[in-house]
């Protein structure tokens, strides 16, 4: 069997359910044994029981008995074994997930989402069969196979001697073969993973593979995959068959030995040439022992190969729930409601494995209720210093700080709550628009929802949607446009009316009039409350309380509108470049 802190909990927690299922196991073992000895019986004497027709109805008793315990015992297993097995699956399947939710960044640039689906689908179901069909074999292998091997030495141990050869060796492979599947086993499952990591990344960016007529080149970089993969898979099959093939051969050969043996001495018996010759009875319950004895024999195949493949598959497991959780938890709750204040103390960040920071020597208070936007050149820091503010990343304490408490000392649940954000890649889910704003949350009525479509100046159009709220999105919102999935991602946000509000850049899909329609409501709408609104456009944040200009991570300048055109030059040159553009493209700047 397998054992690691993740799976050894098991064993005690369902130690009764086990020990029924075992003892179940034990029981139809031992009545199996029953049918080839009473077989035995009725042809050595198969002239008497003709004439007593009460041995005849004690063996139909026996038959009888023998079902009944055969049957109960079956299903007494297969329900506990298996119920065991299905919430081993689920919780691993649970924590798996639990983990990743509190992955970082780093942590799943090292675990791509194909390996960690391939860890949730095909490795926790090996884990399953293990504890399922494995400890079935196992038990078995022991019992079965024991109690089989006693009665056949107590039959003939001549015979006997000639049956253990496969046992024996097994025994002496089994080391060997276990190490050759392990390896054909992860190898296989590796193949696994580069293919879902490939089928992933194809499927979610299926628009661009087909803007840029790549459809050739996917299709061959599918087939290569897929080639390798039926190689590694063709290769364990073959191994494991290899395993079985041995096995089967092994058992054959005894046969034929046995009943050339036995049929020897059953001439013995017949010309009673040898006082401890058997007879033919015996010979047919020997050969029903032996033939009992094949299935632990090939069981113990299978555990080999089952154990080895779990083996491997419990190492890719540990490796995800042994992983340390970079992002450090704080123990505090905010003392009072959140209003909404946010300060940065000389605040510095490096990204791992970074030689330079990305943001350096940041000092900046934002009152609650304040509207800022916050504008910079691309890679200026922008969205890092909102990733700071959504703990995803652990920083130096003292340096960040919301209503003067410090975010690093805080619970991480507690400071995204209080946070509603708009990410600058607008994430829809497969379902509906209704419960893409309300996050399936079902405390919000029609009317919320209603009410954050109009904030975001989306309601008119999903109104013209045939079934309008309950219009299905497609996978990442993939049947919307890009302007009405950053919109339908705001209102997700305004619903939840939280002290704090950040949009990343998530007006760069929509037109002007629409992008002026969400600002206003912003002003009028989130009174009182801190927004902060990151953008490549000036025009987007020129009429926010004030503006922070970013530069090469570091604060150019800080003020309102009026206040940046004479005290920062590259915010003054943004505006120019962007009055230009818009003189290029026949629009108006000033009435944007």
């Amino acid at each position: 069997m397998i054992f690691s802190r993740h799976i050894n909990e098991y064993y005690r927690k369902h130690f009764f359910a086990f020990l029924i299922g075992f003892l179940a196991l034990i029981a139809v073992d031992y009545a199996q044994l029953l049918i080839p000895e009473n077989l035995g019986y009725v042809i050595d004497n198969i002239q008497e029981i003709a004439t007593n027709q009460n041995e005849l109805n004690n063996i139909i008793r026996t038959i009888i008995i023998v079902a009944f315990i055969m049957f109960i015992g079956r299903f007494l297993w297969r329900i506990t074994l298996f119920q065991v097995s299905s919430q081993v699956q689920c919780d691993l399947r649970r924590k798996i997930f639990e983990k990743t939710t509190k992955f970082s960044q780093n942590n799943f640039s090292s675990h791509k989402v194909g390996e960690l689906l391939s860890l949730m689908s095909y490795d926790i179901e090996t884990i399953q069969d293990l504890f399922g069909f494995g400890l079935m074999m196992l038990v078995d292998f022991i019992f079965l196979g024991g109690l089989t091997l006693y009665k056949m030495f107590s039959l003939d141990w001549r015979l006997t001697l000639f049956s253990i050869i496969p046992i024996i060796l097994l025994a002496i492979l089994s080391g060997l073969v276990e190490k050759w599947m392990s390896f054909f086993y992860e190898n296989r499952q590796k193949k696994l993973d580069a293919l879902s990591d490939f089928a992933q990344e194809n499927f979610s960016g299926i628009r661009v593979i087909k803007a840029f007529v790549q459809e050739g080149f996917e299709k061959l970089e599918a087939k290569r995959l897929g080639k390798e993969c039926r190689k590694a898979e063709i290769n364990l099959t073959r191994f494991s068959s290899f395993v079985d093939s041995i096995i089967s051969f092994l058992c054959s050969t005894v046969i034929v030995i046995i009943l050339g043996v036995g049929g020897y001495y059953v001439y013995l018996n017949v010309n009673n040439s040898l006082e401890s010759a058997l007879s033919a009875g015996k010979i047919v319950t020997f050969v029903g022992y032996f033939n009992t004895l094949v299935w632990p024999m090939m069981a113990f195949g299978q555990i080999i190969v089952m154990i080895s493949k779990a083996n491997a598959s419990l190492k890719r497991i540990s490796k995800v729930l042994d992983l340390e959780v970079e992002l450090k938890e704080g123990t505090n709750n905010f003392t009072n409601k959140v209003k909404g204040d946010i300060e940065f103390k000389d605040f510095s960040f490096k990204y791992k494995g970074a030689k330079n920071n990305c943001l350096n020597n940041i000092t900046l208070k934002i009152n609650h209720g304040e509207r800022i936007g916050i504008v910079g050149k691309i890679g200026s820091g922008k969205s890092t210093l909102m990733d700071i503010l959504l703990r995803l990343y652990n920083i130096e304490e003292g340096k960040v700080f919301i209503d003067n408490e410090d975010i690093m000392h805080l619970k991480i649940k507690d400071v995204r709550e209080n946070i509603a954000y708009v990410p600058q890649e607008n994430i829809l889910f497969s379902d509906t628009v209704f419960n893409n704003i309300s996050f399936k949350d079902e405390k919000y009525q029609d009317e919320d929802i209603i009410n954050a479509a109009k904030f975001a100046s989306v309601h008119d159009n999903i109104l013209l949607f045939d079934n309008q709220y309950q219009t299905m999105v497609g996978e990442k919102g993939v049947s919307l446009s890009g302007g009405q999935k950053q919109r339908i991602a705001i209102a997700r946000a305004y619903i939840k009316n939280a002290p704090i509000m950040i949009l990343d850049d998530s007006l760069s899909a929509v037109d002007m009039k629409t992008e002026q329609e969400i600002l206003n409501n912003i002003l009028s709408l989130r009174e009182n409350k801190t927004t902060i609104l990151v953008s490549s456009r000036i025009s987007t944040v020129e009429h926010l309380d004030k503006i922070l200009v970013l530069k090469d991570g570091e604060i150019d300048a800080y003020g309102t509108h009026e206040e940046l055109l004479k005290s920062s030059l590259l915010y003054k040159n943004l505006v120019y470049i962007q009055k230009f553009e818009a003189k290029l493209n026949g629009e108006n700047y000033e009435t944007r």
